[in-house]
Formats: C-alpha cells, sequence, structure tokens
C-alpha cells in the first residue's frame, strides 16, 4: 500500500505525460482491487486528471484533499492525488496549485461464489460502491469500499482519449466557466487536454453485451473503442 501511496504523491516539479499516466494509473488498476463485505472490484476503466502550474490540465475539477482519498463531484468519484489550492485574486494561483485524481468509471464485480458483475460508467460505480450504508450509527468496515493490494495476472491496459464530451454550441459557454477559475483560457487549451489519452482500458477482458449495450445508449458513445471496436454493437 506504500506503493500507491508513493505513486499519489506527483513531486510539484514533475511534469505528467501519457506514459507518466499510464504508469500510475496501471499500477492501480494491475495491483489493487477494492474490496466491500466479501466482494472484490477490478478497476476496468479509468481516467487520469491532473493540474499543475507544467500540466495545466483545466479539465481537473478542483480539490484540496491529502493523496489516496476518495472524491466525489458531479461525474463520479476520484481515487485522489495529493492536492492543494492557493488563489490569486480570486482566481487559482497556477504558481502553486496542484491537484486531481483517478476517476474510476467502470469496475468488475466479483462476488463471494465467483458470479462476475459489469458495472460499467463512473456514476453506476459510485452508486453500486456506495449502495448501502447505516444511517443510524457508525459503517462497519464490511460497509465501506477500501482499496487492497491484490495483484491482477495478466492485466492488459491500453490507452484512449478521456470521455469528456463538449458540444460546439456548449464550447463557449466551458470556456465562460474556466475562465471565472483560470487565466486566460482559450478553445485550443480545451481541445488539447480533450485529445490527451488519459483513459486506461483492460483490453483483455470484455464485458458483456447487455452491459456493453446500455453502457453504448449515448450519443457520443462513452463505449471505450477498446472494448466495442472488435464487433460494433447493433
Amino acid at each position: 500500500m506504500d506503493n500507491l501511496k508513493n505513486l499519489l504523491v506527483l513531486p510539484f516539479n514533475v511534469t505528467p505525460n501519457e506514459d507518466i499516466a499510464k504508469d500510475i494509473v496501471s499500477n492501480l488498476m494491475s495491483n489493487y482491487v477494492i474490496q466491500k463485505g466479501s466482494d472484490l472490484y477490478e478497476i476496468i476503466e479509468a481516467e487520469f486528471y491532473y493540474y499543475s502550474h507544467s500540466h495545466p490540465d483545466i479539465t481537473v475539477y478542483e480539490r484540496k484533499m491529502d493523496g489516496g482519498r476518495y472524491f466525489f463531484h458531479q461525474s463520479g468519484v476520484d481515487i485522489t492525488f495529493k492536492s492543494h489550492i492557493e488563489e490569486i485574486n480570486g482566481k487559482i494561483d497556477s504558481q502553486k496549485s496542484a491537484f486531481g485524481g483517478i476517476l474510476i468509471r467502470s469496475l468488475k464485480r466479483i462476488s463471494r461464489n465467483n458470479v462476475c458483475e459489469f458495472i460499467l460508467g463512473p456514476l453506476n460505480c459510485v452508486n453500486h460502491l456506495w449502495d448501502n450504508f447505516n444511517a443510524l450509527e457508525q459503517p462497519s468496515v464490511s460497509e465501506y469500499p477500501c482499496l487492497k493490494f491484490q495483484t491482477i495476472e495478466g492485466a492488459l491496459i491500453e490507452a484512449e482519449k478521456r470521455f469528456y464530451p463538449v458540444k460546439e454550441e456548449q464550447k463557449e459557454k466551458k470556456l465562460n466557466s474556466l475562465n471565472s477559475k483560470f487565466d486566460e483560457v482559450v478553445e485550443k487549451d480545451l481541445d488539447c487536454w480533450l485529445n490527451r489519452k488519459y483513459r486506461f482500458v483492460r483490453s483483455n477482458i470484455k464485458p458483456d453485451e447487455k452491459a456493453l449495450k446500455k453502457y453504448n445508449n449515448r450519443n457520443p458513445s462513452p463505449c471505450p473503442e477498446t472494448w466495442i471496436k472488435p464487433c460494433l454493437l447493433q
């Protein structure tokens, strides 16, 4: 677990790139599972998000948290990097701030009797992992989803572009929102980060067709090409 803690503390002077991102996320996806009670969850799809002065990814939700925390936001839940924020004139100070995390996008649930279930989509993951908590007393350990070291043999992971759909008619509104937090954001900045291959998918497994069809029913589809390219779903 110490290895994972170290991975989640990115040195402030390091500039992440697609290779570094893949190393970090692949380590998480290949060597750790989430345990909740008697069920284990393998992370089979995840996205890398990180903002710093040398890596100004403006698509990241800001947060002030230690590394290895769960951070909930409107798109799902992240496992956080060590993050801090300072502001100047009401905006994020890019020279002194660094924050981000790994968004859990899809899971493979393995129950006690070895029955597998695929949970596709980040909000579905949140609903599944936090579906049953005691409201009257302190939740028990078995109710809480925790990372556990467990090497997954033969895990193959491919990189794709993150799923971050912004329609052309929504870009101006999005840019105005970003400019309220960051300095001088223009359309090419947004396009730059949307095109990074920071989405990581287990390519040696394929969810069942029913789960894929449900995941694939939006336009644009959030379903990774890795899973649907060999045989496009009808």
